[in-house]
């Protein structure tokens, strides 16, 4: 390690919700700095600045309607997408 060195690896969402809210999720890295003896043994550390994590994306998932959208889907089209929606609310349900 060296002065400077992240306290946590700098990771990057590639696809899919990590890469829709990368910025959000990424939080900031923090800063350790380390002190060594003229042998180059370390002799102390300390944290310059802590890291700060990011945002969390919640995700919920219905496992029996998952089942039948995938069996509906499979039966019907090579490709595609479902939304169930609440037909008295509008409201999308997870």
């Amino acid at each position: 390690m060296q002065n400077n060195d992240l306290l946590w690896p700098d990771n990057e969402g590639r696809e899919g919700l990590e890469q829709t809210f990368d910025d959000q999720l990424r939080g900031k890295p923090g800063e350790l700095n380390l002190v060594f003896d003229k042998e180059g043994k370390l002799t102390g550390q300390r944290i310059a600045s802590p890291p700060q994590p990011g945002y969390n994306v919640v995700t919920t998932l219905d496992a029996e309607i998952q089942r039948l959208a995938e069996q509906i889907l499979k039966k019907r089209c090579k490709k595609g997408a479902m939304v169930v929606v609440d037909p008295h609310t509008g409201e999308i349900w997870r």
